[in-house]
């Protein structure tokens, strides 16, 4: 097999496995069209190089979104929505941390919800630490507009 068309089945299957995760947390195409443009640039993930790609599936999987079954399928877990666990990810890079996986993040996660992981929050947790990291993100841009 070339190289060429070996690139080509690893791209194929990395955007399977981004197409997979979007439809399992019920990310409308708005939203996910959104979330690409706001992380990479580009409003689809076919103008995604293969690094960016595997950062996406990378995020995904550590996120939980490749893992099993889809969320809601168990039973009506409140579990939180794919547009949280992007909002989350987003300023958790706004505030200087690696992604969702980030020690900051899972240490601000525990003194807000007291849980030992961001993968346990519910939705109403969820919102608690979007809410909590929103005004964290203000207080320090306001800090920095008042020093000289």
């Amino acid at each position: 097999m070339s190289h060429s068309r070996s690139a080509k089945n690893t791209r194929h299957k990395l955007l399977g496995l981004i197409h997979l995760a979007v439809k399992r947390q019920g990310l409308s195409d708005t939203d996910y069209r959104a979330w690409l443009e706001r992380e990479f640039g580009v409003r689809t993930s076919a103008k995604l190089n293969e690094a960016q790609l595997h950062s996406v599936v990378n995020a995904f999987r550590s996120s939980g979104w490749l893992d099993g079954q889809a969320r809601g399928a168990t039973g009506g877990e409140d579990r939180p929505t794919a547009g949280q666990w992007a909002k989350i990810a987003a300023l958790s890079r706004e505030l200087g941390w690696d992604g969702l996986e980030a020690p900051g993040l899972q240490k601000f996660v525990e003194r807000v919800t007291k849980l030992s992981s961001p993968r346990f929050m519910t939705r109403a947790q969820a919102r608690n630490v979007i809410a909590g990291m929103e005004s964290w993100k203000k207080h320090r841009e306001s800090n920095s507009k008042a020093q000289p």
